[in-house]
């Protein structure tokens, strides 16, 4: 399925239902099974059927089902609300602080289910933390159980061909990719297993779980599309630590 451009998200500040139809309406990029995409878009249908099927909002959803019992207590669609201040995000074209302030209130106003989220380097450590060790709370599985979890964690693509990379470094490759996360050591040379996936956010967020090496790698920045070779060689410092450095 097709993204939602940023053209349109600019020019027409749409509410998240519009985006959700849109989602849901627009034809095909390709077959599904030949190729793979990163689409933002898709997790505006994956709020809408939890939606339907538990009767609760995304936001409320994830406030009682998952961050509150986890302890998650600086992760909020509006980090106003936690009383938390906010460090700024650069590159993105908002360093002007008016600017900025009308962008922020369009985002919290969207509260975008694939990237609409603010948080914290402790609550982000707790949720990678309960995914390796989750536990039952009245008889659910919190935050999923571990073979919902190692389903994720299968690589679904199996290699079809997609584009890989940041920016104008993107490149045509095949791809290696679970429900939701990525799974980088099967397309890169890095370290760790090949049960590593890790999940990352435009403004340099990485949570990077190893189940083998029982390792959660949390890598904040404040730069939009932020450059990655820190973030690697900050992540073969802790495996050289730990002695398993692999790739």
């Amino acid at each position: 399925m097709p993204d939602a451009l940023p053209d349109l998200i600019r020019r027409e500040r749409p509410s998240g239902a519009k985006l959700t139809r849109l989602a849901r309406e627009a034809p095909l990029a390709f077959p599904p099974g030949t190729r793979w995409a990163y689409v933002s878009s898709s997790y505006y249908l994956l709020a809408e059927i939890a939606r339907q099927v538990t009767g609760l909002p995304a936001r409320r959803l994830l406030r009682e089902r998952l961050l509150e019992p986890l302890g998650m207590r600086d992760t909020d669609f509006d980090p106003r609300a936690r009383g938390r201040s906010l460090v700024p995000v650069h590159g993105v074209g908002a360093d002007n602080p008016i600017r900025r302030y009308f962008l922020l209130r369009f985002v919290v106003a969207l509260e975008h289910p694939g990237g609409g989220l603010w948080g914290t380097l402790d609550d982000l450590v707790r949720f990678g933390s309960a995914l390796l060790a989750p536990r039952k709370l009245d008889g659910r599985w919190l935050p999923v159980g571990p073979e919902t979890f190692e389903l994720m964690a299968q690589d679904h693509a199996g290699g079809v061909p997609g584009l890989l990379g940041e920016g104008d470094e993107r490149e045509e490759r095949p791809v290696h990719h679970g429900l939701g996360w990525a799974k980088p050591t099967l397309n890169h040379e890095l370290p760790g297993s090949p049960r590593v996936v890790d999940h990352g956010g435009a403004t340099g967020t990485r949570l990077w779980l190893d189940p083998e090496a029982g390792l959660v790698f949390v890598y904040f920045t404040n730069q939009w599309r932020a450059e990655r070779a820190p973030e690697f060689r900050a992540l073969r410092g802790v495996y050289e630590a730990i002695g398993g450095a692999r790739g």
